[in-house]
């Protein structure tokens, strides 16, 4: 496949903000952005039972993904004051 995996890489990073969302939702953003790259996670297998989880820019796509939401949930935490002041000390 020819594609720049950077721009990917940099879409997944840049363009998807939390709001009040679900682990439902967040993920329907996921399978959305993976969709609209025609990435898909792997081939089926030989049998045609199942599927064989091997593809290299799905992985990259998915961990990217969970960094991004990771990283917003600690800026939050670190950052904003989210916390609510009786968890923030004993």
């Amino acid at each position: 496949m020819d594609r720049e995996i950077s721009k990917i890489a940099e879409q997944l990073i840049t363009k998807h903000k939390l709001q009040d969302e679900t682990i439902k939702t967040i993920l329907e953003v996921f399978f959305d952005f993976v969709r609209k790259n025609n990435i898909k996670m792997g081939t089926k297998s030989e049998d045609g039972v199942g599927i064989i989880s091997n593809n290299p820019e799905w992985t990259m796509c998915l961990d990217t993904f969970i960094m991004a939401i990771t990283q917003q949930i600690q800026f939050a935490l670190i950052f904003l004051d989210d916390v609510p002041d009786d968890l923030q000390a004993y």
